[in-house]
């Protein structure tokens, strides 16, 4: 992953230097290809029973927000590449994200983008990998991280990477 050179608004800036800070910031997971995706289990409310907020979303990307605030500046992030995002989560999400709309309008938050509940479908894999990356208050993580980010199934007897 790469540091990211912010613009003034509504500019978004322009890519970074590489990120140093952990030896691994992306994480591939192997996938089948149509396999369905769904909003990762993390015990969080941002109110009215949903989970994330959709910051960012294209064809092949998601951001999911574990707090209300439309900004990877405070709480948790996590970015997922290589998908096919949900048609009907897409279009929503485009016509909440309309530049003419309320978010463009700044400053504003007075705006709502698309919410999801735990567990609940944003996409099917693309290919026979996604790209996962966690970002923690603004900071991108070493995501393969079993301490903060995975839960170990009660089976597995192999190790896990410790950063």
């Amino acid at each position: 992953m790469h540091n990211w050179n912010w613009g003034t608004p509504p500019e978004p800036g322009t890519r970074g230097d590489p990120i140093k800070d952990w030896p691994a910031t992306a994480l591939g997971l192997q996938t089948t290809p149509g396999e369905t995706l769904h909003t990762p289990k993390a015990g969080y409310d941002i109110g009215g029973g949903m989970q994330v907020i959709v910051i960012y979303a294209d064809e092949s990307t998601i951001c999911l927000k574990y707090t209300r605030e439309d900004s990877a500046g405070k709480g948790y992030t996590v970015h997922v590449d290589k998908i096919k995002t949900d048609p009907n989560l897409l279009a929503l999400y485009r016509k909440l994200d309309d530049p003419n709309g309320p978010r463009y309008k700044y400053p504003n938050h007075e705006y709502e983008l698309p919410c999801l509940a735990e567990g609940q479908l944003f996409g099917t894999a693309a290919g026979a990998e996604i790209v996962v990356c966690i970002v923690d208050t603004g900071a991108f993580m070493d995501t393969r991280s079993c301490n903060e980010w995975w839960q170990v199934r009660p089976d597995y007897t192999g190790s896990c990477p410790r950063p």
